[in-house]
């Protein structure tokens, strides 16, 4: 066994500034934040609020108005209803292309808004802005054009899966045949 030791390094949030947008949005004019459901703002049936606390300083972000059963059934309705259409074009009759475009345009959006999705991961989730930054990341992974880049996306992604079942199964099996060999004067033991 090696007489070096492991170098251990620690994870610490870099200075983080809250942006201002994300200041004004939880102030939102001192009123409650309410919901949006099929493209309106909606106060919520519950004649209740609640309040969003940052874990780390234990600072009031923003009161929030409590949704009831009556928003829950007006979202799914309004969500089957962008699904299957009604009178015109849902969800499931896009082809492959439209739909490409419209989930570009999404992470479009949350690249332009993107200090303000990082304040809510950061003050509201109270995670360490590195890691907020890491899982903005995921989103942006390189742009879909076509239905071929996303046919290769697609099985790109499915090997890597089968592989890391393979690997799951068979611990040995994802190491290289270097670390399985006996180390000259060491005998291995099954």
């Amino acid at each position: 066994m090696s007489a070096t030791a492991t170098e251990i390094q620690a994870l610490t949030a870099r200075q983080f500034t809250t942006p201002t947008k994300f200041t004004a949005f939880c102030n939102n004019g001192g009123k409650p934040l309410g919901g949006v459901i099929d493209g309106a703002s909606v106060s919520g049936s519950m004649n209740a609020t609640f309040e969003t606390i940052d874990p780390g300083s234990g600072e009031v972000l923003a009161r929030i108005c409590e949704m009831g059963d009556a928003e829950v059934a007006r979202a799914v309705e309004a969500a089957t209803r962008a699904f299957h259409g009604d009178g015109v074009r849902g969800w499931r009759d896009f082809d492959v292309e439209d739909r490409i475009e419209l989930v570009n345009k999404l992470v479009e959006l949350c690249e332009r808004d993107r200090d303000v999705l990082l304040a809510c991961e950061i003050r509201d989730g109270g995670k360490v802005s590195e890691l907020a930054e890491g899982d903005f990341d995921q989103i942006r992974a390189p742009p879909i054009t076509s239905a071929a880049s996303l046919a290769t996306s697609r099985s790109a992604t499915a090997r890597r899966w089968r592989s890391a079942r393979i690997n799951a199964a068979s611990p040995t099996a994802s190491l290289g045949a270097s670390s399985r060999a006996s180390s000259p004067g060491t005998t291995r033991s099954s």
